[in-house]
């Protein structure tokens, strides 16, 4: 275990971002206690590409089940499918 902490600051997502000018595309779960939302624009922020965030204040860490999946693949997963099959173009 001590050994997995000792890395761990080497896989910082801000640190591998840093000076990027790749598109970034970003969906970001305000309620994830994985990857806390601040932790994810700390990463974007330090990109110089384009950035392209789709917040989704309600999203845990994984995909939504029940009631919000329908939902969820309306308003955010189809027109993020839409958008990168389009910019791929």
């Amino acid at each position: 275990m001590n050994k997995i902490l000792s890395t761990l600051p080497y896989f910082d997502a801000a640190h591998m971002r840093k000076g990027s000018k790749a598109t970034i595309l970003a969906e970001i779960g305000l309620i994830d206690v994985t990857c806390p939302s601040t932790s994810v624009y700390a990463a974007v922020n330090q990109a110089k590409g384009k950035k392209i965030i789709f917040v989704v204040p309600y999203r845990q860490h994984h995909s939504p089940s029940n009631y919000q999946k329908e939902f969820w693949e309306k308003s955010v997963y189809k027109p993020r499918e839409a958008f990168i099959s389009e910019y791929l173009k």
